[in-house]
């Protein structure tokens, strides 16, 4: 749960600096552009609609053929090429090119240090989101393999709950401790003492039944006194070859 709030709140974050990255760039172009005396809304609408940075690739490109000077009689910018100003008609002789201020270099610098700045912040976020996917993948992972032994032990201990008695009240008073391995089952005491091993590849069964039966006498628990050890192994054998065969019906023998 925690590497999914984390993913969360990193998603969230980058959802932002993308807003911010995405404003930072149209409002260069637009005042680049303005100042190159272009269309800057169209060349802002450009950059903004044409995904994958497409159109900005497309504006760098005409930006570089933009040669636009400033007439010196009627101060209208105008294509550089040309001998004569198209709006008075005045020579072009001597032309003024275009130029930018300090104070408007400045300001586009600033804007591409916040541009370049929010970009780098992009990428540490998406370090950081990658990075808490995996570790909630691998929480989720070892969350089921936790959840499948649970639920393997569960089984097990119903199953030879059928033959040895109410192992409910041993597990409840931490008498004794199931663990799953494989195919093999092993029930402990409190102290480590096995008290049952169930081998399914090799079908053997291994019975402590005076502690077992200590332990019964202890809780109250019934049990059949007359039967043997021999006679309670195959009764498990028995019991867990029936629960293997219910689990798994399309298993043949």
């Amino acid at each position: 749960m925690l590497g999914i709030s984390i993913s969360i709140i990193l998603g969230a974050l980058l959802s932002i600096a993308g807003i911010v990255l995405t404003v930072l760039l149209c409002a260069w172009v637009y005042r680049d552009a303005k100042s190159k005396y272009m269309n800057a809304v169209l060349w802002t609408l450009v950059v903004l609609l044409i995904p994958s940075y497409i159109g900005l690739i497309i504006y760098l490109v005409v930006r570089m053929d933009n040669n636009k000077v400033r007439c010196s009689k009627c101060d209208k910018a105008v294509n550089g090429s040309n001998k004569f100003c198209s709006n008075c008609g005045e020579e072009l002789i001597p032309v003024v090119e275009v130029t930018e201020d300090d104070a408007f270099k400045k300001s586009q610098k600033k804007i591409l240090i916040g541009f370049f700045s929010t970009i780098g912040a992009i990428v540490i976020l998406s370090i950081f989101m990658a990075a808490s996917m995996v570790i909630g993948s691998l929480q989720l992972v070892g969350d089921a393999v936790e959840w499948v032994s649970k639920l393997s032990s569960v089984q097990w201990s119903d199953t030879l709950e059928d033959t040895l008695g109410d192992l409910d009240v041993l597990f409840d008073e931490e008498e004794v401790h199931i663990s799953v391995s494989d195919e093999v089952v092993v029930i402990t005491d409190k102290d480590g003492n096995e008290l049952l091993k169930v081998d399914g590849a090799n079908e053997t069964v291994d019975l402590n039944l005076k502690d077992f039966q200590d332990l019964f006498e202890k809780y109250g628990i019934e049990y059949d006194e007359n039967m043997s050890e021999e006679e309670l192994e195959q009764q498990i054998e028995q019991q867990v070859e029936k629960s293997i065969k219910k689990t798994f019906p399309d298993v043949e023998e």
